[in-house]
């Protein structure tokens, strides 16, 4: 199963991602028996322009080894997904969402 999660604007942040990564993983190997595979794409939409901002390949097999059950309640979202499946960010992920914590200025557009 592919999924492409795009972002317009500005608004969502980086636990909101997060979030629906493991929305999209729970609905993926806990609600079916048929997926053996999830790829989620995040997207920035912007202007018309899309671009890559990070990735998620999930495999039931890893799903199963975490417990086959979501992530639970006050469990940081980031850590599990990373833990538990293959996460892969691009510099525009960091451009957007990390910028404030590494001196980088808040919008390079030319960079998104």
């Amino acid at each position: 199963m592919e999924i492409d999660l795009a972002l317009n604007g500005r608004a969502f942040g980086a636990d909101a991602v997060y979030s629906d990564l493991e929305r999209a993983a729970v609905h993926a190997f806990g609600s079916t028996v048929n997926v053996r595979r999830l790829l989620v794409r995040v997207l920035a939409d912007e202007g018309g322009q899309r671009r890559l901002l990070a990735a998620m390949s999930a495999g039931r097999e890893a799903w199963e080894r975490a417990g086959g059950v979501p992530a639970q309640p006050g469990t940081d979202l980031k850590d599990w997904l990373e833990r538990t499946f293959d996460v892969t960010y691009t510099d525009a992920w960091n451009v957007r969402f990390l910028s404030a914590f590494v001196g980088l200025p808040d919008a390079l557009p030319f960079m998104l």
